[in-house]
């Protein structure tokens, strides 16, 4: 589910360089994060996005953490609903 696909994109991604990947996954769940109404967990795939457009792989895998807490809060709550 959408639980498991996110967070290994961006590892693998992160890990192997690939900013296509990156801006990819980041702009597609950014606009669904903010559907939702997750709008820290949109920001920083806003900002892992920009990172990732300006070639800056080292500033997403900095990004990742905060990433991996907010996602991780963001799938605790939907799981509540």
């Amino acid at each position: 589910g959408v639980q498991t696909c996110a967070l290994p994109i961006f590892r693998t991604a992160c890990a192997t360089k690939q900013n296509t990947a990156i801006i990819a996954a980041a702009h597609k769940l950014k606009s669904a994060a903010r559907a939702v109404g997750a709008f820290a967990l949109g920001e920083l795939c806003e900002a892992m996005e920009a990172e990732g457009k300006a070639g800056h792989t080292d500033g997403v895998t900095s990004l990742l953490l905060g990433f991996e807490t907010e996602w991780a809060r963001v799938i605790n709550y939907l799981d509540t609903l």
